[in-house]
């Protein structure tokens, strides 16, 4: 099996084996979607699908009120929210990405709750009443940052392929999202930067607990709005 990755995103779809290997637009690779895009938002749509059929299978769980709301929080986080953060620390996560999981998040906790589609609910209600749990979003990203810390911190492969240098010439339009890309966005700051902060663990790990923090806000802030 093989896949090309191109900036078309079509595969080469004339070409229909190189060798003896069938050519593939996608593969499930340890458990994650690899795709000729180079982008996470098939694998983030197919955690997101997994971790819905996993809570519909604890329906019953939900309608039990011998059960406290606490332990199901807690089943939520182990058997639903695990399923969706396999392997998260490698994504890619832009805007879009990042309403989708927010709303899969809200989805979820309604679902749990028992909040029928009628009823007039808003997120900061929802969320308040669960005790404002650490958004899902934002653990990702607390995720992300710390494998980030963990591979600049490396001298191995790893490191050259989340820096995702190759030899090529500049094409016209606008590059994929990187790894790299997603951590300057979160951290408002140039990878040099970055990297030398990933030098001292300590001041490493104020700067990721600070920039979550500073995401928390965010999203607080964007739910109030929407009011």
């Amino acid at each position: 099996m093989a896949m090309i990755v191109d900036r078309e995103h079509d595969n080469h779809r004339e070409i229909k084996s190189i060798g003896s290997c069938k050519v593939v637009q996608s593969f499930v690779y340890l458990g994650s979607l690899i795709d000729n895009s180079g982008s996470c938002e098939n694998e983030i749509r197919r955690r997101i699908q997994q971790a819905r059929v996993a809570i519909t299978k604890l329906t019953k769980i939900w309608r039990d009120h011998n059960i406290t709301k606490s332990t199901k929080m807690s089943l939520v986080q182990s058997l639903v929210f695990s399923i969706f953060f396999y392997n998260s620390e490698t994504w890619t996560v832009k805007k879009a990405d990042r309403a989708r999981i927010d709303a899969f998040e809200m989805w979820t906790w309604r679902r749990m709750l028992r909040i029928p589609y009628t009823a007039h609910r808003t997120n900061v209600s929802t969320l308040d009443e669960l005790g404002n749990p650490k958004r899902i979003s934002s653990i990702v990203s607390t995720r992300m940052l710390t494998f980030f810390g963990y591979i600049r911190r490396s001298d191995n492969m790893e490191q050259l392929v989340v820096q995702g240098h190759a030899p090529s010439g500049r094409r016209r339009g606008s590059s994929p999202t990187s790894s790299v890309d997603t951590t300057k966005q979160l951290l408002d700051m140039s990878i040099k930067s970055a990297t030398e902060l990933t030098e001292n663990r300590e001041r490493w790990r104020a700067t990721v607990l600070k920039t979550i923090d500073n995401i928390r806000v965010g999203n607080t802030l964007a739910l109030s709005s929407s009011l």
